[in-house]
């Protein structure tokens, strides 16, 4: 994935939508893909975790073990999520759910 930049908004978006789509699951097979970005949020949700990204508006989802687990591994990142100032850097394994919603099974992050 392309670095955010506003004036590329639009191309990088439809880029990664693109990449995004490919992700089909089926009842014969549920296809992982690995997501290199930019980390814009993390906020708790009902079932876990909301991830966003700066390069698009699609939502990811993650489990609070998976969230709990990256927090004990990768606590320097963690800690400057929404400091303006910082650029922490997400490696996350998505796959699709049954419904279509997109779910982050593992993740590294790294300022």
């Amino acid at each position: 994935m392309r670095r955010h930049d506003e004036a590329n908004a639009e191309s990088i978006a439809a880029e990664f939508n693109a990449f995004l789509d490919g992700i089909k699951t089926t009842p014969q097979d549920s296809p992982h893909r690995l997501v290199l970005g930019e980390l814009r949020a993390v906020t708790p949700s009902r079932y876990g975790f909301v991830v966003n990204l700066r390069q698009t508006k699609r939502t990811f989802f993650a489990s609070a073990p998976v969230v709990e687990l990256s927090t004990a591994s990768f606590r320097s990142a963690w800690a400057m999520i929404g400091n303006a100032s910082a650029r922490v850097v997400i490696l996350a394994v998505v796959e699709r759910t049954r419904d279509g919603n997109l779910r982050i099974i593992d993740l590294a992050l790294q300022l």
